[in-house]
């Protein structure tokens, strides 16, 4: 995955949301805040598109099999 000097949560957020596609618990399990998880969720969805495109391209590259 390229990372262009991302946090831990905001790592995790990517993974996350490449694998279920909620935004929201995506935040929290990344460890966002409960009150503010769906306005982080929002903004890191619009902020890492590319990571989160990339992310999922390479989940279903693995699962595709050969």
């Amino acid at each position: 995955m390229t990372t262009k000097s991302l946090t831990n949560k905001q790592l995790a957020f990517v993974q996350h949301f490449s694998q279920t596609g909620n935004a929201t618990r995506s935040a929290i399990a990344a460890g966002y805040s409960k009150a503010t998880a769906e306005q982080q969720g929002y903004e890191l969805k619009r902020k890492l598109v590319n990571e989160i495109d990339e992310a999922t391209r390479s989940l279903l590259g693995a699962s595709v099999p050969m």
